[in-house]
């Protein structure tokens, strides 16, 4: 096996032959350039003399004088047995560019081009800020720091070891059967649900799975009922893709599903949260899971379970999912990794009835083909050799005494400022604003 040659490559030099300028001096001009615009980066590693000359089929007596120059005045500098780097410090003092490239930002700027419907409404909502830094009291974000990175590692190296003939390819549109075997074992004891892994599809996270879900199952103008409040980014997606919604109060039990049948009876879609709503943390009661399902049934709509946040309860253990009640084929239960081990992980799943499974696999197909068989192939592992259970059990320890000292303290400190309520389960507590406070100011001057 040949060695492998590193650095990165250089499609940017060029070299005229018939220049008057020698070819040392057109490639220093080159590169310097490129590290004054930021093009090559600190740290960033050059290919080596041999392997340019080879790739500009010119000299490499001709690369080895550029890269001393450019050494010599502190824009490359050798790393011995390591090869050629841009600093990690550039000088104080640069000269001048002597090759000028076209800047993309400063081109001229044309006439604004038609959108389609769906990204004219996008062009028009204000996008979530995710924070790449997390500060304390950050709702709904995993303890990082206490995940087991060690032990996912090693069975990712496991995994890497097998070798298996497709674990650097596409999987199977429905995703590992291995993980979806995995999932189907893990909701029957956790979430009371039974189901087979034929009916389960991987998908890059829960977000993905409800954009594709609403995409599928109702047109522009059809009403959805919605829980109100609830998450913002679901409420974005309806609103891009032209959904009408019908906003239903929720209750101490769960979303007002009376109102939705008297007023909102035509809907197409009911997005739910019944095991642990967010924000607020309560749950469907059954009379209401009874009540929509039965809804869905004599309507022909669909019920998209929105199973967020729920292995996190802290009196009693999970609640059964609404499917598990589901004797209808109504409900499409969509799960997710995201906030039990974390997010960037970007493996969530369905549920499906069987009926659903065929339409669902051939517009994966089209969107977004498998998420990365590596990643599902170590999860299956990690479900399956008990350290997600232990995982999930240490973490709601861990959630659950943070929860206990958050409340003492609030009952000390917050009086007066806010109402506080704790739910029990989830990773957010809900403060209440006095009557007659403007929400809106505090929270801009909170930021």
């Amino acid at each position: 096996m040949s060695r492998l040659e590193k650095g990165v490559a250089l499609p940017l030099l060029k070299v005229e032959n018939s220049a008057s300028t020698p070819i040392y001096r057109q490639i220093e001009d080159q590169i310097r350039t490129a590290v004054l615009a930021g093009t090559l980066k600190p740290n960033m590693q050059l290919p080596s003399s041999r392997a340019l000359a080879r790739e500009l089929k010119v000299s490499r007596p001709t690369i080895i004088q550029a890269y001393e120059y450019l050494t010599f005045e502190g824009f490359l500098e050798s790393r011995h047995g390591a090869g050629t780097f841009v600093p990690k410090m550039l000088p104080d003092h640069l000269p001048e560019p002597t090759v000028q490239y076209p800047d993309a930002r400063s081109s001229k700027v044309s006439a604004p081009k038609p959108l389609s419907d769906v990204g004219a409404q996008f062009a028009k909502l204000t996008s979530h800020s995710y924070r790449t830094q997390y500060s304390a009291f950050l709702p709904n974000v995993p303890a990082y720091d206490l995940f087991p990175f060690e032990q996912w590692q090693k069975l990712r190296n496991r995994c890497i070891k097998q070798s298996k003939p497709n674990m650097l390819g596409y999987e199977d549109l429905a995703g590992s059967l291995a993980l979806r075997t995995s999932i189907t074992q893990y909701l029957a004891v956790h979430r009371g649900d039974v189901c087979d892994p034929d009916q389960i599809l991987i998908v890059p996270g829960a977000t993905f799975a409800l954009h594709l879900a609403v995409t599928l199952l109702s047109n522009p103008g059809d009403k959805v009922w919605l829980e109100d409040p609830g998450p913002d980014g679901v409420r974005l997606t309806l609103k891009a893709l032209n959904r009408t919604i019908s906003n239903l109060d929720v209750e101490p039990d769960g979303m007002d599903v009376g109102t939705g049948i008297r007023d909102h009876n035509d809907a197409r879609l009911a997005i739910t949260m019944p095991s642990r709503h967010h924000p607020l943390g309560v749950t469907l009661s059954l009379a209401k899971r009874l009540s929509m399902l039965r809804w869905a049934q004599q309507n022909g709509a669909w019920i998209i379970e929105d199973d967020y946040d729920s292995e996190f309860r802290y009196n009693g253990r999970p609640l059964a999912s609404m499917r598990s009640i589901d004797s209808t084929n109504s409900v499409i239960y969509i799960g997710t990794f995201s906030k039990s081990m974390f997010p960037s992980m970007r493996i969530g799943y369905f549920v499906l009835p069987e009926s659903l499974v065929g339409t669902f696999r051939s517009a994966i197909a089209s969107f977004a083909r498998s998420t990365s068989v590596l990643d599902q192939e170590t999860l299956a592992h990690f479900i399956d050799e008990g350290y997600f259970s232990a995982h999930i059990r240490q973490m709601q320890n861990v959630y659950g005494a943070r929860r206990k000292l958050f409340t003492e303290r609030a009952a000390q400190i917050l009086p007066g400022l806010l109402d506080m309520e704790i739910p029990d389960s989830g990773m957010n507590a809900i403060g209440w604003l006095p009557p007659g406070t403007d929400d809106a100011e505090i929270s801009e001057r909170g930021a």
